[in-house]
């Protein structure tokens, strides 16, 4: 996965490496709840006997997925799995059908509902802002459409007091994927992430 958050953590700088034990493990800091010094993982919840605990805390990393709309509350708590030692990353969609939204109305109140559920959360740290966005989905988003999507989202998580608690991962690419809007997939990615750091992400 890929992020271009106003920061890089520690955490995420040496998952990115492939270094995390030697982040977290192997220098004796603690880990915060929430998160993993271990690189693997598995999307969904899975059989949790999968991800045994090597060290007697820590585990891997549990990638789920919730769609969240554009309107209403939000609060969730995964502190079942966080206080266990797993990792969470939670993937928000806005629909099942394109799983980011396709008016600016629909983009505005996507993000602030981001932001709420970032804010309701327990046991989570990590969030991806929607899903492949190189595939159609009923819909196909441009690298620019999916920048300002992100860059609205990080507008409304940055406005919470404990934004800096939280890294907004990009949606991850589907490597196999070719779309005209985005070529190859490295190239849309590039293309989307060029465009958020212009905006100052």
């Amino acid at each position: 996965m890929f992020f271009v958050n106003r920061r890089a953590s520690s955490v995420f700088v040496a998952l990115l490496g492939g270094m995390v034990s030697v982040a977290f493990a192997g220098t004796g800091l603690a880990v915060p709840t929430g998160m993993s010094p271990y690189l693997y993982g598995m999307h969904d919840e899975p059989d949790l006997s999968l991800l045994p605990s090597v060290d007697g805390c820590a585990r891997g990393w549990v990638t789920l997925l919730e769609y969240i709309g554009d309107s209403g509350d939000c609060a969730m708590d995964f502190s079942r799995l966080a206080d266990q030692g797993y990792g969470v990353i939670l993937r928000l969609d806005w629909g099942g059908g394109p799983p980011l939204p396709t008016t600016p109305e629909q983009v505005a109140g996507y993000a602030a509902k981001f932001a709420r559920c970032v804010q309701g959360a327990v046991g989570v740290k990590v969030w991806v802002v929607g899903n492949e966005p190189n595939i159609g989905w009923g819909y196909p988003y441009t690298p620019a459409e999916y920048a300002d999507i992100y860059l609205a989202v990080m507008g409304e998580v940055n406005a919470l007091p404990d934004a800096d608690e939280h890294e907004i991962l990009f949606a991850p690419m589907s490597p196999w994927a070719w779309t005209a809007a985005w070529g190859d997939w490295d190239d849309g990615l590039a293309a989307a992430i060029d465009r958020v750091r212009a905006q100052g992400g």
